[in-house]
């Protein structure tokens, strides 16, 4: 529970806050760690990210690629990241 309420709270963070920034620089840290919630971690990432699309993404977007969902959770996860990528909503405003 309390990796989605952080998530959560880092998808409505400024990207220039210092604590949104802290938050996807940990969940970079803990990629291999995900378990069931590395959809919602590559989303979170996606949305939030500052710079470039890094490894830890380029990873976690393989990975999506390659799995179809398991779940309608999965499946809007995933819709929702490949949407962000598509049409730019990647959180940049300062």
């Amino acid at each position: 529970m309390g990796l989605l309420l952080a998530l959560g709270l880092l998808l409505q963070s400024s990207p220039s806050d210092v604590a949104a920034m802290k938050g996807v620089s940990h969940l970079r840290k803990q990629a291999a760690g995900f378990g069931g919630s590395w959809e919602l971690a590559l989303y979170t990432l996606v949305r939030c990210s500052e710079t470039e699309t890094g490894a830890v993404e380029r990873d976690l977007l393989e990975r999506m690629l390659r799995k179809p969902p398991e779940s309608t959770r999965s499946a809007a996860l995933q819709a929702m990241t490949r949407d962000c990528i598509k049409n730019g909503c990647v959180r940049r405003q300062g």
